[in-house]
């Protein structure tokens, strides 16, 4: 059966044959596990985002086409995981730093740092998508230039000067 292509695979699948699901798993789940390890940049957590994508699949198998490049899909599916995984991790985050604040001697302080940080996010917000999509990655998120690029689809050169007038513009607003 591991000779079979994906689209055959897929069509097994289907019809109802688990052994193509475990097939496709040890054929694409490492790939998917190096990918989202690259852009959380913590295994544990990519691990379960991993069984998520597949899960996701198995969920889905029916509803797939056969035609559906299993690659891409699977690998949508994996970006889709780490940003939610990632916006998760921000949010939760910035809620612990706020909370730890108001505990903080100098509540003035921290209501500052909560307002700059709410006028950020506005004016990130108010950005073209793609600019803001990227300040978001690199900067909240951590994501590196090369795995915004790759996520992206685009050079790490239109990342970088992105970025550049992201920060640019950010300066403008906030001043």
């Amino acid at each position: 059966m591991r000779h079979l292509s994906d689209e055959a695979l897929i069509r097994r699948m289907k019809d109802g044959d688990i052994q193509s699901f475990d097939v496709l798993y040890r054929r694409h789940a490492a790939a998917v596990l190096t990918f989202i390890t690259r852009v959380i940049k913590d295994r544990e957590h990519a691990e379960d985002l991993t069984q998520n994508v597949f899960m996701r699949l198995f969920i889905k198998r029916k509803s797939l086409d056969s035609s559906t490049v299993l690659k891409r899909w699977l690998f949508v599916c994996a970006r889709n995981e780490a940003i939610d995984y990632l916006r998760s991790k921000w949010a939760s985050d910035v809620t612990h730093d706020w909370i730890g604040d108001i505990a903080a001697p100098d509540m003035e302080e921290a209501i500052l740092r909560r307002d700059e940080a709410e006028a950020m996010t506005s004016v990130i917000e108010s950005l073209p998508e793609k600019r803001a999509r990227v300040l978001r990655l690199s900067k909240m998120m951590d994501v590196s230039n090369t795995d915004i690029a790759e996520e992206m689809g685009i050079s790490v050169r239109t990342v970088e000067k992105h970025l550049e007038l992201g920060m640019k513009d950010l300066r403008k607003k906030l001043n």
